[in-house]
């Protein structure tokens, strides 16, 4: 088993518990902003990884402990470092569609994820629907690292009518 160590990287951290879980049949997504600051290349910080799974907490939660994580709720804090994991509820979904993930090979394992454009479309339904500005400077972020569809963020956004924030993010990301 890896250790955790106080230097250990986001993704490094990510596929060891992507692995962990895996070997014991729990399916784990990496979502939210870690996966913002790996698509910026680092542009964006944070201490928290998300990752959604069907799976129960209880389920989770021992195996979260063999790595020496302790549970608060949802929450999975090590003394060793200060990055955490937080386990969200599914279902792994952008507005109102289902996303499928995809498998980021990293340096230290395999990591399901969600692609660019699905990390830009769900930090673009924080802004569309809570005005989350942060939201919105984190989709620009990914937007201009990455390889993106923009034609199908607009259809999303289109079907979530949110057209006119779309335009918004579109001029903001030629900008």
């Amino acid at each position: 088993m890896r250790r955790i160590r106080a230097d250990i990287g986001r993704m490094e951290l990510a596929a060891i518990v992507a692995d962990t879980l895996r070997a014991h049949d729990v399916d784990a997504v990496l979502v939210g902003s870690s996966v913002v600051a790996f698509y910026s290349n680092g542009k964006y910080v944070t201490d928290d990884l998300d990752f959604v799974s069907h799976k129960p907490l209880k389920t989770i939660a021992p195996l979260m402990e063999r790595l020496g994580f302790q549970m608060n709720g949802n929450t999975a804090v090590h003394p060793a470092t200060k990055l955490y994991v937080q386990f969200c509820a599914p279902p792994l979904a952008i507005g109102r569609q289902p996303v499928v993930s995809v498998a980021l090979e990293t340096a230290h394992g395999t990591v399901e994820t969600l692609a660019p454009t699905d990390c830009v479309l769900d930090r673009l339904m924080h802004y569309y629907h809570w005005n989350d500005e942060q939201a919105l400077e984190q989709a620009l972020l990914v937007a201009r690292s990455q390889k993106i569809d923009l034609r199908r963020i607009r259809d999303v956004s289109k079907s979530e009518g949110k057209l006119e924030a779309f335009e918004q993010f579109r001029a903001r990301l030629r900008k």
